[in-house]
């Protein structure tokens, strides 16, 4: 079961995914999360299989850093269909600025970092304005043709 399956609020966990709250909860300065689930929630409940707590003699517990539970909820976030267009609309940023990067072929006519950077950017925007202006040239081309 992942991490993102229960509700946090910050470093605590409001519930379980069966609904239930630890009886004890602590969140070191080191970033290390712990807590304590009674048994008689845990004890035949129908994530018990899959769930992240370890059974101990008298209660169940769970210990991890809070960093994993922050990873798991960014992986859940890459289910939603509205973070997965976000994503490929970064990729074709990623992939003009690798256009830019390795086949534009001139070197840079300044020197300095900020310069480079400034260069490279106003760049990237034009080849974008290009682009963008290509794009809707070829959709009044449909219209009349279509109209």
């Amino acid at each position: 079961m992942s991490l993102a399956a229960p509700e946090w609020d910050g470093t605590r966990m409001v519930a379980c995914p069966a609904g239930h709250e630890p009886f004890e909860q602590n969140h070191y300065e080191t970033g290390r999360i712990s807590g304590k689930m009674d048994k008689k929630f845990c004890d035949g409940c129908q994530y018990q299989e899959n769930c992240f707590v370890e059974e101990q003699q008298e209660h169940y517990s769970y210990g991890f850093r809070k960093r994993r539970v922050e990873i798991a909820q960014r992986r859940q976030q890459l289910d939603d269909p509205a973070e997965q267009e976000f994503l490929n609309l970064r990729a074709g940023v990623e992939s003009l600025m690798n256009e830019m990067y390795h086949k534009d072929g001139e070197k840079a006519k300044f020197t300095g970092k900020i310069k480079v950077k400034n260069a490279s950017i106003a760049k990237a925007m034009g080849r974008n304005l290009k682009r963008a202006s290509g794009f809707l040239e070829s959709e009044a081309k449909q219209e009349r043709s279509a109209g």
